[in-house]
């Protein structure tokens, strides 16, 4: 937790966890409502503190899948419980962390704005053209890179440090460093299994919540669903074994609903 993305993935990890866990039925919920609010609350003020703006818009993609559960869950209880429940949330979480800590509150709202205007010089709409750029900027570098690549780890920052890429030639996203590394050929295969299996994972998990009438599949997908597909898996160590362990607790938790509602 010593690190930028150390913390980041913890804080948005318990806040992930504590909504699916709130988002169940009070039959199905191991936890009692007091200790999870207190946790809940105490995840939220994480991400608020954590400064890192990548946390929050994570957070706010956990939110989004937990809208797409309710979208599925047609009964109007469960729609509120995972669709209106996670707005009220977001939206009390902002007020009340703008009033306990106003000045961490003033210190985000800045940044956000600060990096807003200066990457709008470089990207088209700012932060959503920065987010979009991990998915084409390794098309730009196909003509300049070998048919196998450099080699294993010249995508990395020790590459740069040892002096073996320049640094104008190092990439930034997972899906460029793939390209480096193993090549056109092979970083775009690459590219297509990290995409083929996100999908998989995703229609598995919506399945799942049809049939077994909880959220927190798709809940734990907005939590793992995005650094498998395109997050720093090859590039950062704390993120490589955050998309194994969480990727497979996703899947865990979707097949063991698929099949529960099987021998129902």
């Amino acid at each position: 937790f010593t690190s930028s993305n150390g913390a980041y993935i913890f804080s948005v990890t318990a806040f992930a966890i504590a909504l699916g866990f709130l988002l169940r039925g009070r039959q199905r919920r191991e936890i009692g409502m007091p200790l999870l609010m207190c946790g809940l609350a105490t995840a939220l003020i994480c991400v608020a503190l954590s400064g890192n703006r990548g946390s929050i818009v994570h957070a706010g993609i956990v939110v989004a899948f937990a809208y797409l559960a309710g979208a599925i869950l047609l009964s109007r209880q469960r729609f509120f419980k995972t669709a209106v429940m996670p707005l009220i949330i977001a939206l009390a979480a902002a007020a009340l962390i703008s009033i306990a800590f106003p000045s961490v509150f003033e210190a985000l709202t800045e940044r956000f704005i600060v990096a807003q205007a200066d990457e709008e010089e470089i990207y088209a709409y700012g932060i959503v053209g920065r987010a979009f750029r991990i998915f084409i900027s390794f098309s730009l570098a196909l003509d300049d890179i070998p048919l196998f690549g450099w080699g294993l780890g010249y995508g990395t920052n020790a590459a740069v440090l040892l002096e073996l890429l320049p640094l104008d030639m190092q990439p930034e996203d997972d899906w460029h460093r793939h390209i480096v590394d193993l090549g056109p050929l092979l970083g775009i295969i690459c590219i297509a299994l990290r995409i083929l299996f996100t999908g998989w994972l995703l229609r598995m998990c919506i399945r799942a919540v049809g049939h077994g009438g909880d959220a927190t599949p798709l809940v734990l997908f907005g939590l793992s669903g995005i650094v498998l597909l395109a997050g720093q898996v090859t590039g950062h160590s704390t993120i490589n074994a955050f998309a194994c362990l969480f990727g497979g607790v996703c899947w865990a938790h979707a097949r063991h609903a698929l099949l529960g509602s099987r021998r129902q």
